[in-house]
């Protein structure tokens, strides 16, 4: 990390520059704030190509002024805005979490790219920042007639707790080209245009629709939409020459690829009329997908052992910490000399051997705890980001949409008929899962051929309920688990509910084979990688035991340090007492209030 010196700038302190982008720097900064506290939040300094530009600075000025009115949950907040010596700059809310930008970066180093529905939960939150801004009006009353024109993924912004932030309303590329020190300072920028905007014809609220819709190509692909250098990618965008997404994607359904195509149309008008339009077609489509298979949504697929606060900007500093911390363990054990026969502590086996579960750091003084859910779904379903703000109108979205895309058999739907389908999907949407399993029956039988159609939210309603019976009714869990893989056998969720009704029953043979099937639909739930390497571990497997907390160390859950002791323990049951003490001195230092950890390096130290 280099140094930095903090900077008195007016009222504020820059304690460190953390991003720079085409326009300016952005600074971690503080500033007083009530009962002598420090306020931390983030200054942006513009550059003197800007500042020094008065038609510039007027029109940041009066976009500023606009969006400190806002208050959306998905826009990041506008503090204050002026000039400090003739340097403008704007205040905004600090926020802790990620950039679209490094997020799409991690994806494609780690080779772990956005399922659908986190890039669909992504863009429906960005589009709802953008429905709310464009039909904003001022106190009087009056229409603003705000656009963003600068989306990309440097001012797309996620939280630790899955929440999409909306940044830099207003900066618009296009006002900046003729005074920016070098074109290729623009490449970045170009890249997120709309054709409008790169031959300087007049945009409106719809050029930030094609520019979702490039972001939600890039997460839905794994790839960049536009590339080249800057001639090149203006004469690109400028003629919206790109590769279809079903032919870069194939896995693609069919509606997301029309709702990407029809986001991305070269003419204005041939494009969604509004934002708001558009969102009814990603919550559509959304609430007919299997949900994220993670906990917490994009936040913890994303989670790290060092959280700092990230910035929404292009090119991160060198000072910016690295997100890829934890490298990938050697998991070679056939070049091991380690032998399990090994004395660590007296203590360690019966701790290796304890029901370890994910989220709960097991207790001393009571070894026979039974686990707690592995992937605990209910409460996953409860923090999905993208169900929060579902309005009762998604219901009739759904019904009306398909007849919108001309699917005919929509058409001979009775009313009653659509009300049994949709207040069933509405009830799953609720959490309501026996409400929602008798809606699908009741549907299912009035319409059979409807089947195929509901399979995947008739799934989720049964994977539900399973999972609210696990423990005082496991047999009829198990029934409606299988039922839930026979509608929908491509969800690794469901398998992975299976797997954790066997580790209850101790079928270990069984909750091996469905959590090594939810292995291999969905590579990134944590969970049940944990819960793996704890039956291996009690069935003295220890080598496989290590695999598999190496796994999960792999994927950064928000339980590291848990993840971390466990995989210490084990490797200290095969002997490798240097890399065990190691792994214990990480956990400890992503979680230092863990009382375990720091009990058991005391006990190591003695």
């Amino acid at each position: 990390m280099t140094d930095f010196q903090p900077i008195t700038f007016g009222k504020y302190t820059l304690l460190e520059r953390i991003a720079v982008d085409p326009v300016g720097e952005l600074y971690r900064a503080s500033r007083p704030g009530e009962n002598g506290k420090a306020q931390i939040l983030l200054i942006k300094k513009f550059l003197p190509h800007v500042s020094q530009n008065p038609m510039l600075v007027e029109s940041f000025s009066n976009s500023a002024r606009i969006s400190s009115l806002f208050k959306h949950e998905n826009i990041a907040q506008v503090l204050d805005y002026g000039s400090v010596d003739g340097t403008f700059y704007i205040a905004t809310a600090y926020l802790s979490g990620y950039s679209l930008h490094h997020l799409l970066k991690m994806s494609r180093d780690r080779q772990r790219p956005f399922t659908p529905e986190h890039g669909l939960h992504v863009a429906a939150q960005v589009c709802r920042a953008l429905a709310y801004a464009h039909e904003f009006k001022d106190p009087a009353n009056q229409d603003t007639a705000v656009i963003h024109g600068n989306l990309g993924p440097e001012t797309v912004f996620v939280t630790y707790e899955g929440v999409v932030k909306l940044t830099d309303f207003g900066i618009h590329p296009g006002n900046i080209r003729e005074s920016a020190p070098q074109l290729d300072q623009m490449n970045a920028w170009l890249a997120y245009m709309s054709p409008e905007q790169v031959t300087g014809d007049r945009a409106d609220h719809r050029t930030d629709i094609f520019s979702l819709g490039i972001l939600l190509y890039e997460m839905l692909t794994g790839r960049r939409m536009f590339q080249g250098k800057s001639m090149e990618m203006f004469s690109l965008v400028r003629h919206v020459k790109f590769e279809p997404a079903n032919q870069v994607a194939p896995h693609l359904p069919p509606e997301m690829c029309d709702l990407i195509a029809r986001a991305l149309h070269k003419a204005p008008d041939d494009r969604y009329p509004s934002a708001r339009d558009m969102l009814k077609d990603l919550e559509r489509t959304l609430a007919t997908r299997p949900r994220p298979s993670f906990r917490h949504g994009i936040s913890d697929y994303f989670s790290t052992s060092q959280r700092t606060a990230a910035v929404p900007h292009a090119e991160e500093e060198e000072t910016e910490q690295s997100h890829s911390q934890c490298e990938k363990e050697d998991r070679d054990f056939s070049e091991s000399s380690a032998s399990s026969s090994a004395s660590p502590p007296q203590d360690k086996p019966e701790r290796t051997e304890e029901k370890v579960t994910r989220g709960k750091v097991p207790s001393e003084q009571d070894p026979t705890r039974e686990p707690a859910p592995a992937p605990p779904v209910q409460r996953r379903r409860r923090s999905m980001p993208w169900v929060i703000g579902l309005s009762a109108s998604l219901v009739l979205v759904m019904a009306v949409g398909l007849v919108l895309h001309g699917s005919d058999r929509w058409k001979d739907r009775t009313a009653q008929e659509v009300t049994l389908a949709d207040a069933a999907i509405d009830a799953c949407q609720r959490g309501d899962y026996g409400q929602a399993v008798s809606g699908f029956e009741r549907a299912l039988a009035a319409r059979p051929k409807d089947r195929d159609r509901l399979s995947t939210p008739y799934a989720r309603a049964l994977e539900g309920l399973a999972t609210q019976l696990l423990k005082e009714n496991p047999t009829k869990a198990e029934r409606l688990l299988v039922t839930a893989r026979e509608l929908d056998p491509r969800q690794g969720h469901i398998y992975a509910t299976l797997g954790l009704l066997y580790l209850n029953r101790k079928d270990y043979p069984k909750a091996i084979d469905a959590y090594q099937k939810a292995v291999e639909l969905n590579p990134g739930i944590a969970d049940v990688f944990f819960n793996l390497g704890y039956i291996y571990a009690v069935r003295q497997e220890y080598r496989k035991a290590r695999e598999m907390y190496s796994r999960t160390v792999e994927l950064e859950p928000p339980f590291l340090d848990e993840a971390l002791f466990n995989l210490a323990l084990v490797e200290a049951r095969l002997g490798k007492h240097e890399e065990s003490t190691k792994n214990l001195e990480r956990a400890l230092k992503f979680n230092p209030d863990n009382k375990q950890v720091k009990s058991y390096l005391e006990r190591l130290d003695t």
